[in-house]
Protein backbone atom coordinates (compact mmCIF):
# COMPACT_ATOMS: atom_id res chain seq x y z
CA UNK A 1 0.00 0.00 0.00
CA UNK A 2 1.42 3.60 -0.50
CA UNK A 3 2.25 6.21 1.49
CA UNK A 4 -1.19 8.68 0.03
CA UNK A 5 -3.46 5.30 0.32
CA UNK A 6 -2.37 4.51 4.22
CA UNK A 7 -2.93 8.51 4.56
CA UNK A 8 -6.11 9.24 2.96
CA UNK A 9 -7.65 6.59 4.83
CA UNK A 10 -7.50 8.08 7.59
CA UNK A 11 -10.34 9.92 9.24
CA UNK A 12 -8.31 12.93 9.66
CA UNK A 13 -7.35 13.43 5.75
CA UNK A 14 -8.96 14.53 3.38
CA UNK A 15 -6.47 14.80 0.40
CA UNK A 16 -7.66 15.15 -3.09
CA UNK A 17 -4.31 16.55 -4.59
CA UNK A 18 -0.51 14.53 -5.04
CA UNK A 19 0.63 15.47 -1.97
CA UNK A 20 4.72 16.75 -2.50
CA UNK A 21 7.55 15.78 -0.39
CA UNK A 22 6.82 18.89 1.84
CA UNK A 23 3.58 17.22 2.39
CA UNK A 24 4.64 13.38 3.03
CA UNK A 25 7.50 14.73 5.81
CA UNK A 26 4.52 16.39 7.48
CA UNK A 27 2.80 13.22 7.42
CA UNK A 28 5.67 10.77 8.53
CA UNK A 29 6.87 13.17 11.21
CA UNK A 30 2.49 12.62 12.44
CA UNK A 31 3.05 9.53 12.09
CA UNK A 32 6.43 9.12 14.37
CA UNK A 33 4.97 11.33 16.72
CA UNK A 34 1.50 9.28 17.34
CA UNK A 35 3.46 6.37 17.80
CA UNK A 36 5.52 8.37 20.43
CA UNK A 37 2.44 9.24 22.06
CA UNK A 38 1.12 5.69 22.07
CA UNK A 39 4.72 4.25 23.71
CA UNK A 40 4.70 7.04 26.46
CA UNK A 41 0.46 6.20 26.51
CA UNK A 42 1.44 2.55 27.72
CA UNK A 43 4.01 3.25 30.35
CA UNK A 44 1.75 5.20 32.07
CA UNK A 45 -0.55 1.65 32.85
CA UNK A 46 1.95 0.17 33.64
CA UNK A 47 3.54 -1.13 37.32
CA UNK A 48 7.02 -0.03 37.02
CA UNK A 49 4.67 3.94 36.55
CA UNK A 50 4.22 4.39 40.48
CA UNK A 51 7.52 3.43 40.99
CA UNK A 52 8.78 6.73 39.07
CA UNK A 53 9.32 9.94 41.41
CA UNK A 54 6.02 12.13 41.23
CA UNK A 55 8.24 15.02 40.30
CA UNK A 56 9.02 12.54 37.32
CA UNK A 57 5.74 11.17 36.40
CA UNK A 58 4.09 14.84 36.28
CA UNK A 59 6.76 16.15 33.86
CA UNK A 60 6.72 12.60 31.61
CA UNK A 61 2.44 13.46 32.00
CA UNK A 62 3.08 17.32 30.33
CA UNK A 63 5.59 15.81 27.89
CA UNK A 64 2.65 13.30 26.76
CA UNK A 65 0.25 16.71 26.63
CA UNK A 66 2.32 18.51 24.65
CA UNK A 67 2.80 15.69 22.39
CA UNK A 68 -0.66 15.26 21.85
CA UNK A 69 -0.87 19.23 21.34
CA UNK A 70 1.60 19.06 18.68
CA UNK A 71 0.14 15.79 16.91
CA UNK A 72 -3.05 17.91 16.75
CA UNK A 73 -1.45 20.89 15.23
CA UNK A 74 0.37 18.13 12.30
CA UNK A 75 -3.52 16.99 11.92
CA UNK A 76 -4.65 20.57 11.42
CA UNK A 77 -2.05 21.12 9.28
CA UNK A 78 -2.18 18.20 7.25
CA UNK A 79 -6.34 18.86 6.84
CA UNK A 80 -5.68 21.91 4.96
CA UNK A 81 -2.94 21.18 2.99
CA UNK A 82 -3.09 22.98 -0.43
CA UNK A 83 -1.12 22.83 -3.85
Amino acid sequence: MEMRDAISSRSFLRLEFEMNDFHLRVVAEKEELDKKIAGLGSFFGKEIFATVPSEERQRLLDQYHAMRKYSDILADRIANFVV
